[in-house]
C-alpha cells in the first residue's frame, strides 16, 4: 500500500485557499475530530485534515464509516463562510466530487442529499457539521471516497458499494482526485447558485424516479421532481396536491421503475 504524497497533491493544486493548509495523519478516529481541533485553534479558511485510516470514521445519521488503511480518500475540509454559503455547501461539495471523478475518468451521479453513487453503488459520501466558534461560522466538511480499495470485501458493503478501481480497472491517483476536488470546491466556492443548482441537477441520481421517504417515524412515496436553490429535495407525494420539499430525510428508490 502506497502512502499519500502530499508534495505531488501540492503541485497539482491550482487554488490560492483550498488544501494550501494541509495535514496529514497514519491513523485518526475521525478527520473531522482533528479538523475540529483545528478550527478551535484558528486554523486556515479551506484547510484539509487527511488520514491513511479512521478507526472511528462516520457518517450520515451517526452511522460508521469503514476506512481501511491507504486504499481511499479520508478527509476533513475546514470552511469559513457567510452564512448564505453555508446552506450552499451540501450542492456545492456533491458537485465537486462529481467534477473530481469526472477528472479521473469516472462518471457518476449524485443521491440525494450529497452521496455518490455508480449506477446503483455508492462510492463516495460526506457529512457537513456547521459550528459556530466564538462569533465565526465554521463548516467541517468530512468526505470519504472509495478510490483503490474493495469495499465488497466488508460483509456490510457486499452489494451497496464500489470503489473507482473497480470502475476503471486501474489504480487511480488518490493525489489527483483529491487535488481536483479542491480545484473544483474553491471554484464552485465562487459562482453562482444558479449554476451550481443546475450542476447539481444534471447530474442527480433521483430526478424522475419512484421513491421511498423515510422521515423521522413517517414512511410515504411519491416522485423526485426537482432540486430546491438551498438543496432540499422536492418530491411530489402519492395523493398529494402540492410538491413538498424535504430537508433531511432517508431517501430511497423504488423497486421496479
Amino acid at each position: 500500500m502506497t502512502r499519500f504524497n502530499s508534495e505531488t497533491f501540492s503541485s497539482l493544486l491550482d487554488t490560492s485557499f483550498v488544501g494550501r493548509n494541509f495535514e496529514q495523519y497514519q491513523l485518526v478516529s475521525s478527520t473531522m475530530d482533528i479538523a475540529r481541533e483545528r478550527s478551535l485553534a484558528g486554523c486556515a479558511h479551506g484547510t484539509i485534515v487527511l488520514a491513511e485510516e479512521q478507526s472511528a470514521g462516520r457518517g450520515r445519521q451517526g452511522r460508521s464509516f469503514y476506512s481501511p488503511d491507504s486504499e481511499n480518500l479520508y478527509f476533513t475540509v475546514v470552511l469559513r463562510l457567510p452564512i448564505d454559503a453555508h446552506a450552499l455547501l451540501s450542492i456545492i461539495l456533491a458537485v465537486s466530487t462529481i467534477q473530481a471523478c469526472r477528472a479521473v475518468g469516472v462518471g457518476a451521479a449524485i443521491k440525494w442529499p450529497n452521496d455518490i453513487f455508480i449506477e446503483d453503488k455508492k462510492v463516495a459520501g460526506m457529512i457537513v457539521d456547521a459550528e459556530i466558534f466564538q462569533g465565526d461560522r465554521v463548516a467541517l466538511a468530512g468526505i470519504g471516497i472509495n478510490v483503490n480499495g474493495t469495499p465488497s470485501e466488508h460483509p456490510d458493503l457486499k452489494t451497496s458499494a464500489i470503489s473507482l478501481k473497480q470502475v476503471t480497472g486501474l489504480v487511480v491517483s488518490r493525489e489527483q482526485l483529491l487535488a481536483s476536488f479542491c480545484n473544483s470546491l474553491e471554484k464552485n466556492l465562487g459562482i453562482s447558485s444558479s449554476i451550481l443548482q443546475e450542476e447539481y441537477r444534471k447530474h442527480s441520481f433521483l430526478i424522475g424516479r419512484s421513491i421511498r421517504v423515510k422521515e423521522k417515524d413517517t414512511v410515504y412515496e411519491g416522485i423526485a421532481v426537482d432540486i430546491a436553490q438551498d438543496g432540499g429535495l422536492i418530491v411530489q407525494i402519492v395523493d398529494e396536491e402540492n410538491p413538498r420539499k424535504l430537508i433531511a430525510a432517508e431517501v430511497s428508490i423504488q423497486p421496479n421503475y
